[in-house]
């Protein structure tokens, strides 16, 4: 059966009925905007009216009251209250019974995004909707309105004082040792030590200045950990091969020379070198002082043979520089001497010479190394242990080649730092250019030879050393006046006219 269908008055009814609804619902959205624009502007002249260009009433940063400020009196007045606080005790405390002392200002303790604050403060009851900003300033009427504030450490100021104070309280690692006993090796374990991690420190000290510090003493944690020794007992354990060895003839006669190499010798060995260690020689014998243990000898200076302190201290160089040649360590600075040396063949030698001269190797095995000296009946040894990587049946060899050599004649005579009458002959040394050769064998046969230096040795005339120390000024005037002359006779007279007039 089929719906009737609305006839046309009807339909002209619910038309009419829902334009007017519509109207209706316009007017009450239209009396709603303008009872909204009423609020809003009511609220404009209110805010208006409590607003002015500075900070408003009411308003705290921290503890400081920065009310009726403009940007640059608050930030004043914060950096005020924080200069305020610089005297302030901080304590970086790495136990219970390690702590340093130190002040806020040593730590270089600032406020944290100065700026953002300040501008927060000045900003608050201004930014934002209008009801909120209303709402803001009404209730500044009831209580103040505090923006937090936050300190911070200067980064740099305190890792400097973790370096300065903390690290010296520090554990030090120690590593392992190796000392050889009756052709044995006897290893002492190692010790592990304390680092400072000061990214944590700082982490650490920031959060305390978070927690609402306002300049009051306050103890920061010092974040300490772990650190292994560079060389561990694992390392050493299989350090028993001898990789190269060299041995001199010094003399133990108990003179400066034979005094300096002894001295020398023990301070360079009983070493460990770790891999990839380099190894100052001169780094490790200076000073050559007499408070440093030294004595004078003879050693060489501008073509002639003077004394001084640390005179023979050469010979340890060159003694292991053998040692190291025959370990196929790596040389880094190697230097011939400027005239010859009795004790190697040429080319053979490494000079040193303080802050000039230096021989450095570095330890380009994969392991440590450890390095012996032994002074026995008059001779030196360099033994240097590690763990053998080379090929099995590999064996080296050093041949020292002259490439020429050259004579002076004649007569010199150089004045030394001796009482007068001291008159000794100075050997003459002979110039020469040489070569060293190294050649590497597998299971006896030659396999390879390369030069691996070149040196060049001055060559010098018969020498005489005169000694011209003494109380006399005018006495020691006359013997070096007459050494000048280097007439024989000339300084032989002055020689005697000088003691004579002591």
């Amino acid at each position: 059966m089929s719906k009737p269908r609305m006839s046309t008055r009807r339909r002209r009814m619910l038309k009419q009925k829902r334009k007017k609804q519509a109207t209706f619902a316009g007017l009450i959205l239209a009396c709603i905007f303008v009872v909204f624009l009423i609020v809003q502007l009511v609220l404009w002249i209110s805010i208006k009216k409590n607003t002015t260009d500075t900070i408003l009433q009411g308003v705290y940063i921290g503890t400081t009251d920065v009310s009726g400020m403009s940007i640059k009196e608050a930030t004043a007045a914060v950096e005020a209250v924080t200069a305020s606080y610089q005297g302030a005790n901080l304590t970086l405390q790495l136990d219970e019974g390690r702590m340093v002392a130190v002040s806020a200002q040593d730590l270089g303790v600032t406020v944290a995004d100065e700026k953002a604050v300040v501008e927060e403060a000045y900003n608050y009851g201004r930014k934002g909707s209008v009801f909120k900003r209303w709402r803001q300033t009404k209730a500044l009427k009831k209580e103040k309105q505090v923006i937090a504030i936050s300190y911070i450490v200067n980064d740099d100021q305190m890792t400097g004082i973790l370096t300065a104070q903390c690290e010296p309280l520090l554990k030090a690692p120690v590593n392992a040792s190796m000392s050889r006993s009756n052709d044995a090796s006897v290893i002492t374990p190692g010790e592990a030590g304390e680092v400072i991690d000061a990214k944590a420190t700082i982490s650490n000290a920031n959060k305390v200045l978070k927690k609402g510090w306002n300049g009051t003493d306050a103890t920061i944690k010092v974040k300490v950990t772990e650190e292994e020794p560079d060389v561990t007992e694992d390392d050493l354990k299989d350090m028993q091969d001898l990789l190269g060895s060299y041995t001199t003839y010094y003399n133990a006669d108990g003179s400066g020379h034979a005094h300096n190499v002894e001295l020398g010798a023990t301070n360079v060995g009983g070493r460990i070198v770790a891999a990839g260690e380099s190894v100052s020689v001169e780094e490790a014998l200076k000073p050559t002082t007499e408070e440093n243990g030294y004595e004078k000898a003879g050693s060489y200076a501008s073509g002639a043979v003077v004394e001084t302190y640390g005179g023979g201290i050469c010979q340890v160089s060159t003694t292991l520089y053998n040692a190291v040649l025959y370990a196929e360590l790596e040389i880094e600075e190697r230097h011939p001497h400027s005239m010859l040396v009795n004790y190697v063949d040429p080319s053979r030698d490494a000079a040193i010479a303080e802050n000039q001269l230096d021989f450095i190797f570095k330890n380009n095995y994969k392991n440590p190394i450890y390095i012996e000296s032994v002074l026995e009946n008059g001779y030196l040894t360099f033994n240097i242990y590690g763990k053998e990587t080379r090929a099995a049946g590999r064996t080296v060899e050093f041949e020292s080649e002259v490439l020429q050599t050259e004579d002076l004649e004649g007569t010199t005579y150089v004045t030394v730092d001796q009482p007068i009458g001291y008159f000794l002959q100075v050997s003459p040394y002979q110039g020469m250019d040489a070569q060293l050769w190294k050649v590497v064998y597998q299971d006896g046969v030659e396999v390879s030879r390369d030069v691996i230096n070149t040196s060049h040795y001055q060559a010098t005339k018969l020498t005489y050393n005169v000694g011209i120390q003494s109380d006399n000024a005018n006495a020691a005037a006359i013997v070096s006046n007459a050494v000048a002359s280097q007439n024989a006779d000339t300084i032989q007279k002055a020689i005697n006219e000088a003691l004579n007039a002591q």
